[in-house]
């Protein structure tokens, strides 16, 4: 059934994209006792089944005689073939489905591929441009959109973010800095820094986590982080807010 009907389709689809099964190899394969002519016929009148929509047909002489052969669409195939209520109409309907599914998959356009570079710089500029609309400082946004972009495409672009002309003198207004680093100015480890934070009563300390506190939110920004199946959030502090934090009460 397959070899016959995938040889058919083929070959009519060159030709007749439209209407590529043959009726009659179609009643040859379903083992209809009814002579073809009349049940074609009767299966076009009972089903209400449209000329030049459903079906085509040509006629050609076969020695003396006159014969049709009708071309149908894979619609009508497979109704026909399901109305005969049988293995062989079951067979054929699941192949006209199969074939169906190709056909439309061939015409469904390719997705893009794209590099990782290229998927990188794709979202590096949309995340960019929404940073931009929200205001958000420059030296952060391309900190921020590049390790987003980073982990969206699998391309490293953090490093060239160092070398950007809104990294130049940035100021200290913008600077946010994780703990570790903020407390480099003070001569301060990360842990002492995270300390004197919360003596500030900037962050708390709940399960084993930093957490910012009402008084702290507007000072600092949650850095994402995600190594193997691992993920959560650093915090990262406005450098010259803390540093007259510190100044003001001597810590």
């Amino acid at each position: 059934m397959k070899e016959l009907i995938k040889q058919t389709i083929t070959l009519n689809l060159l030709d007749n994209p439209s209407h590529p099964v043959n009726a009659r190899e179609l009643h040859a394969f379903l083992e209809v006792e009814t002579p073809f002519s009349m049940w074609i016929k009767r299966r076009i009148e009972e089903y209400g089944f449209i000329e030049g929509q459903d079906f085509t047909d040509h006629k050609f002489v076969n020695g003396k005689a006159t014969q049709i052969d009708y071309f149908l669409t894979l619609d009508m195939g497979k109704e026909l073939a399901m109305v005969e209520r049988n293995e062989k109409g079951k067979e054929a309907r699941r192949y006209f489905l199969d074939c169906e599914k190709k056909l439309k998959e061939q015409r469904q356009p390719k997705q893009l591929e794209y590099t990782p570079e290229e998927r990188a710089n794709i979202a590096f500029k949309s995340l960019y441009e929404i940073a931009q609309l929200v205001k958000v400082p420059e030296s952060f946004a391309l900190q921020e959109c590049a390790k987003m972009a980073t982990r969206a495409s699998g391309c490293d672009i953090t490093p060239l973010i160092t070398q950007a002309a809104g990294m130049d003198k940035v100021p200290d207004k913008d600077v946010m800095l994780e703990p570790t680093e903020l407390g480099k100015h003070y001569g301060l480890s990360g842990k002492s820094m995270n300390k004197k934070l919360a003596e500030l009563e900037l962050q708390v300390k709940a399960n084993g986590e930093w957490i910012v506190t009402s008084k702290g939110e507007p000072l600092c920004e949650r850095h994402a982080w995600a190594v193997a199946n691992k993920s959560g959030y650093n915090l990262k502090w406005n450098w010259q807010a803390i540093d007259e934090l510190m100044q003001n009460n001597a810590l």
